[in-house]
């Protein structure tokens, strides 16, 4: 096989003389300058789309960080709610309280509990008071 190859070589040289060679070493030369853009483009092409990636990915993670920072800000007013709530339920319990304990004069001064002979005329009034809450919310109030 080599000595047919080199035999064909020899055959070229003798049909077209030194132009065979040159033929030859211009298309070596136009075979590596193709495989080089080749690669070229093949490393562009990587290079762009690892670039597309980091993008992709940095935008994923932006959108991501943005959606906790919501959700933190939604949980913190949830907590604000329910303190509020708390709050506001411990007020209306004090007000209830107070309202046991306390009792307008018909002069509308208002008095407490601790004037027994008042406390129990209001107790007598209000009899959707019972007996307990009002000893209940005077021991809150006089002790």
């Amino acid at each position: 096989f080599r000595r047919r190859k080199k035999e064909a070589s020899v055959e070229r040289k003798v049909k077209y003389g030194d132009e065979g060679e040159q033929l030859r070493l211009r298309r070596r030369e136009e075979r590596r300058e193709r495989e080089e853009e080749r690669r070229r483009r093949t490393k562009e092409r990587n290079r762009k789309r690892k670039k597309k990636e980091r993008r992709r990915r940095r935008r994923e993670e932006k959108e991501r960080r943005k959606e906790e920072k919501i959700e933190k800000k939604r949980e913190k007013a949830k907590e604000r709610e329910k303190r509020r709530k708390e709050e506001r339920e411990e007020e209306e319990e004090k007000a209830r309280i107070l309202d046991y304990t306390t009792w307008k004069t018909p002069d509308s001064k208002e008095r407490d509990f601790c004037d027994t002979n008042v406390g129990r005329l209001r107790v007598d009034t209000y009899s959707s008071i019972r007996g307990s809450e009002f000893i209940l919310a005077s021991r809150k109030r006089c002790d």
